[in-house]
């Protein structure tokens, strides 16, 4: 008989003290379970107008940065999903630094819709049944409603209710408006030179350079300060979104160098700074593999363009990124040796001559994962750690008494960890004859 399920956790009475009240809904955020914080999201996201209900959801993002639960595709998501990478909780959001504060998305988003009308309402309804992390969807349902939203949105006036909503004033709105046209007005060109690498093309510079003239053109006539806010922020989504951050990073360094005035000049520094900061905390533990190795190679690429920076311009940023390197290696070190040990080793020592083929191909499956992750991670610090641990558990699993798990099984998980010369030379000890 099995067990019963454990309840939902029952609301407790509101405390009378606000602050005491919301340290008591993070502390019940924090113990849900996971499959009780889904449901909380999927509620939250079906709600007409979500309102107060997006405090809740600032407070389970850390959470929701590990479950990545599959996400309606909004209105408002689709609008701003060129801009992701820089949407800003609005404490740390600054004036003169890059990004969108998340506090103004909502209003901007209202004002519009009411613009575009029905237009709105069928997009809505051209939605349905599409999650956020769709990259082709998102791209072709964009394209038409980031044209649209370009032109439409740099004309806009604050409305009445701006500055109570958002805490900024109307010079902010003018500022945020023409921002954000430029950047989503270049949504279908950054989203199909994103598609193109990912099916292996080269990064095309020319595009990149194409894409960051056009959008600091487009806001020209409205001062210097907007056109280094705009072509640094679409550095920064630039990196962010492609592959060879590398051939990128020595882009923004081109940009700066080749422009005489300060802030153009200016805007590439803060585009790399602005990367940088978001390396501060890297999320190399929680992510699944496939995602922590692709993480793992733009980060690398990153880094290692810094390196191909002159003295002058790298001089600032040398100390900090050699830390973050040193930071992330460390990490991916970390998770490389636990899963290595936990889901490869353990699974394999505890199986016996009566393995299941499903157990077999989940432990390679897993393997194959793991070697991805790490030739990625081997970009960061060198090899020299990773052949030592692959090594060690390569002499281990292959000892007499290590494992019952039958020869030819044990010689294709071998295969995947060191290759095929190591397999065979397995087989060859155990008096097994390899079938080609």
């Amino acid at each position: 008989m099995s067990p019963a399920p454990e309840p939902d956790p029952q609301p407790t009475a509101a405390p009378k003290n606000s602050a005491a009240a919301l340290h008591e809904l993070r502390r019940n955020i924090t113990t849900v379970r996971d499959e009780q914080l889904m449901r909380v999201v999927a509620a939250v996201d079906a709600l007409p107008d979500r309102g107060a209900a997006d405090t809740l959801l600032v407070m389970m993002r850390p959470r929701l940065a590990q479950l990545r639960p599959p996400r309606p595709l909004t209105f408002q998501r689709l609008l701003l999903a060129p801009l992701d990478p820089m949407i800003l909780e609005p404490q740390k959001w600054r004036r003169d630094g890059l990004g969108i504060p998340r506090t103004i998305i909502a209003t901007i988003t209202s004002q519009l819709r009411e613009v575009m009308g029905q237009e709105a309402t069928a997009c809505d309804h051209s939605l349905v049944g599409i999650t956020a992390d769709d990259g082709p969807q998102i791209l072709h349902h964009g394209a038409g409603l980031w044209r649209q939203a370009s032109q439409i949105l740099p004309n806009l006036a604050p409305p009445p209710d701006w500055t109570a909503a958002t805490g900024l004033g109307a010079a902010d709105h003018a500022c945020m408006v023409r921002l954000i046209g430029a950047i989503v007005a270049q949504g279908e060109a950054v989203g199909n030179l994103r598609q193109q690498t990912r099916h292996g093309l080269p990064l095309d510079l020319q595009r990149v350079r194409a894409i960051l003239s056009t959008s600091v053109q487009s806001v020209a006539n409205h001062g210097t300060d907007l056109a280094a806010q705009v072509s640094g922020t679409m550095l920064c989504i630039l990196l962010a979104r492609l592959p060879g951050a590398d051939q990128v990073i020595l882009a923004a360094s081109d940009m700066a160098t080749s422009h005489a005035d300060a802030a153009t000049r200016a805007a590439a520094y803060m585009a790399i700074d602005f990367v940088l900061n978001g390396l501060d905390d890297p999320d190399i533990a929680s992510l699944d593999l496939s995602t922590a190795a692709a993480e793992v190679t733009i980060v690398a690429g990153f880094l290692n363009a810094l390196q191909q920076l002159n003295p002058v311009q790298r001089a600032s940023r040398k100390s900090r990124a050699e830390r973050l390197r040193r930071q992330i290696d460390g990490l991916c070190r970390h998770r490389f040796n636990n899963e290595l040990a936990t889901r490869v080793m353990a699974p394999i020592m505890a199986l016996g001559e009566d393995a299941t083929d499903d157990e077999v191909n989940a432990i390679e499956a897993f393997t194959r994962s793991l070697r991805s992750f790490e030739t990625a991670c081997r970009e960061l610090a060198g090899a020299a750690h990773y052949d030592t641990m692959i090594r060690e558990a390569t002499e281990r699993l292959t000892s007499q008494s290590a494992t019952k798990l039958p020869v030819p099984d044990l010689a294709r998980v071998i295969e995947i960890l060191v290759g095929p010369e190591a397999a065979m030379n397995l087989l060859g000890r155990r008096g097994v004859v390899a079938v080609c």
